[in-house]
Protein backbone atom coordinates (compact mmCIF):
# COMPACT_ATOMS: atom_id res chain seq x y z
CA UNK A 1 0.00 0.00 0.00
CA UNK A 2 2.66 2.72 0.66
CA UNK A 3 4.12 1.79 -2.38
CA UNK A 4 1.80 2.68 -4.69
CA UNK A 5 1.26 5.62 -2.49
CA UNK A 6 4.26 6.64 -2.97
CA UNK A 7 4.55 5.83 -6.67
CA UNK A 8 1.06 7.70 -7.22
CA UNK A 9 2.24 11.01 -5.37
CA UNK A 10 5.68 10.78 -7.71
CA UNK A 11 3.56 10.22 -10.77
CA UNK A 12 1.26 13.13 -9.63
CA UNK A 13 4.33 15.31 -8.82
CA UNK A 14 6.22 14.41 -12.27
CA UNK A 15 2.74 15.78 -13.91
CA UNK A 16 2.17 18.68 -12.74
CA UNK A 17 5.75 19.52 -13.23
CA UNK A 18 5.27 19.08 -16.67
CA UNK A 19 2.11 20.55 -17.24
CA UNK A 20 3.19 23.74 -15.14
CA UNK A 21 6.30 23.76 -17.30
CA UNK A 22 4.28 24.15 -20.80
CA UNK A 23 3.52 27.25 -22.05
CA UNK A 24 0.66 27.87 -24.78
CA UNK A 25 2.29 29.42 -27.87
CA UNK A 26 0.09 32.56 -27.84
CA UNK A 27 1.85 33.02 -24.13
CA UNK A 28 5.31 32.39 -25.65
CA UNK A 29 4.29 35.00 -28.70
CA UNK A 30 3.02 37.62 -26.08
CA UNK A 31 6.50 36.64 -23.55
CA UNK A 32 8.55 37.62 -27.01
CA UNK A 33 6.94 40.75 -27.79
CA UNK A 34 7.55 42.10 -24.18
CA UNK A 35 10.96 41.17 -24.14
CA UNK A 36 11.59 43.01 -27.44
CA UNK A 37 9.64 46.21 -26.19
CA UNK A 38 11.54 46.39 -23.41
CA UNK A 39 15.07 45.89 -25.51
CA UNK A 40 13.68 48.74 -27.83
CA UNK A 41 12.94 50.81 -25.07
CA UNK A 42 16.26 50.05 -23.63
CA UNK A 43 18.06 51.06 -26.42
CA UNK A 44 15.70 54.62 -27.37
CA UNK A 45 16.92 55.40 -23.77
CA UNK A 46 20.52 54.50 -24.82
CA UNK A 47 20.47 56.33 -27.78
CA UNK A 48 18.53 59.53 -25.73
CA UNK A 49 21.66 59.01 -23.07
CA UNK A 50 24.34 59.21 -25.89
CA UNK A 51 22.66 62.41 -27.79
CA UNK A 52 22.75 64.37 -24.22
CA UNK A 53 26.60 63.52 -23.55
CA UNK A 54 27.20 64.19 -27.31
CA UNK A 55 25.05 67.71 -26.78
CA UNK A 56 26.72 68.50 -24.01
CA UNK A 57 30.11 67.98 -24.83
CA UNK A 58 29.23 70.21 -27.75
CA UNK A 59 28.77 73.25 -25.72
CA UNK A 60 31.54 72.45 -23.57
CA UNK A 61 33.54 72.38 -26.47
CA UNK A 62 32.46 75.88 -27.80
CA UNK A 63 32.62 77.28 -23.92
CA UNK A 64 36.05 76.43 -24.08
CA UNK A 65 36.66 77.81 -27.75
CA UNK A 66 34.93 81.14 -26.12
CA UNK A 67 36.94 81.45 -23.74
CA UNK A 68 39.70 80.38 -24.80
CA UNK A 69 39.40 83.20 -27.55
CA UNK A 70 38.84 86.35 -25.14
CA UNK A 71 41.99 84.79 -22.43
CA UNK A 72 44.19 85.14 -26.10
CA UNK A 73 42.07 88.46 -26.36
CA UNK A 74 43.71 89.89 -23.37
CA UNK A 75 47.32 88.26 -23.96
CA UNK A 76 47.23 90.39 -27.21
CA UNK A 77 45.87 93.43 -24.82
CA UNK A 78 48.91 92.93 -22.41
CA UNK A 79 51.57 92.03 -25.81
CA UNK A 80 50.34 96.08 -26.65
CA UNK A 81 50.48 97.20 -22.95
CA UNK A 82 54.18 95.81 -23.31
CA UNK A 83 54.98 97.55 -26.69
CA UNK A 84 54.47 100.69 -25.31
CA UNK A 85 56.80 100.30 -21.85
CA UNK A 86 59.07 98.30 -23.77
CA UNK A 87 59.20 101.91 -26.15
CA UNK A 88 60.18 104.23 -23.09
CA UNK A 89 63.11 101.59 -22.16
CA UNK A 90 66.72 102.33 -23.60
CA UNK A 91 68.35 101.20 -26.68
CA UNK A 92 69.84 97.98 -25.19
CA UNK A 93 66.90 97.32 -23.31
CA UNK A 94 64.70 98.05 -26.07
CA UNK A 95 65.98 95.84 -28.65
CA UNK A 96 66.62 92.81 -25.75
CA UNK A 97 62.17 93.51 -24.76
CA UNK A 98 61.49 93.57 -28.26
CA UNK A 99 62.98 90.52 -29.60
CA UNK A 100 61.38 88.46 -26.23
CA UNK A 101 58.06 90.41 -27.01
CA UNK A 102 58.65 89.05 -30.81
CA UNK A 103 58.91 85.47 -29.53
CA UNK A 104 56.08 85.88 -27.20
CA UNK A 105 53.16 87.58 -29.36
CA UNK A 106 54.09 84.69 -32.33
CA UNK A 107 53.14 82.16 -29.57
CA UNK A 108 50.08 84.05 -29.36
CA UNK A 109 49.32 84.18 -33.05
CA UNK A 110 50.25 80.33 -33.21
CA UNK A 111 47.71 79.36 -30.44
CA UNK A 112 44.93 82.04 -31.85
CA UNK A 113 45.63 79.92 -35.22
CA UNK A 114 45.11 76.39 -33.80
CA UNK A 115 42.25 77.52 -32.34
CA UNK A 116 40.63 78.98 -35.23
CA UNK A 117 41.34 75.79 -36.90
CA UNK A 118 39.98 73.65 -34.16
CA UNK A 119 36.93 71.58 -35.24
CA UNK A 120 34.67 69.33 -33.30
CA UNK A 121 35.85 65.74 -34.20
CA UNK A 122 34.67 64.08 -31.24
CA UNK A 123 34.75 64.08 -27.32
CA UNK A 124 38.29 62.41 -27.53
CA UNK A 125 40.13 64.56 -29.70
CA UNK A 126 39.11 67.96 -28.55
CA UNK A 127 39.39 67.16 -24.64
CA UNK A 128 43.39 66.23 -25.75
CA UNK A 129 43.68 69.30 -27.82
CA UNK A 130 41.80 71.14 -24.53
CA UNK A 131 44.94 69.83 -22.18
CA UNK A 132 47.68 70.76 -24.41
CA UNK A 133 46.32 73.87 -25.51
CA UNK A 134 45.59 74.84 -21.50
CA UNK A 135 49.01 74.35 -20.64
CA UNK A 136 50.49 76.03 -23.73
CA UNK A 137 48.16 79.51 -22.69
CA UNK A 138 49.38 79.03 -18.95
CA UNK A 139 52.69 78.86 -20.25
CA UNK A 140 52.38 82.29 -22.27
CA UNK A 141 50.13 83.71 -19.41
CA UNK A 142 53.53 83.41 -16.91
CA UNK A 143 55.70 84.67 -19.75
CA UNK A 144 53.83 87.50 -19.72
CA UNK A 145 53.39 88.06 -16.38
CA UNK A 146 57.01 87.36 -15.67
CA UNK A 147 58.21 90.07 -18.73
CA UNK A 148 60.08 92.69 -16.42
CA UNK A 149 61.10 90.42 -13.67
CA UNK A 150 62.55 87.92 -15.74
CA UNK A 151 64.34 90.15 -17.89
CA UNK A 152 65.75 92.24 -15.09
CA UNK A 153 67.98 89.58 -13.85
Amino acid sequence: MKKSILIMSIGILMTSIALSGCQSSTNKTQNAKDNMLGEKIGTVDSVNSIGQVQQDSITAFQNFKEESEAKLESYQDTITSLKGKIAKEGKIAKVKYEKKLAVIEQKNNDLKQKLEDLKYDGQGKWVTFKTEFNHNMDDLGDALSAFFTSSKK
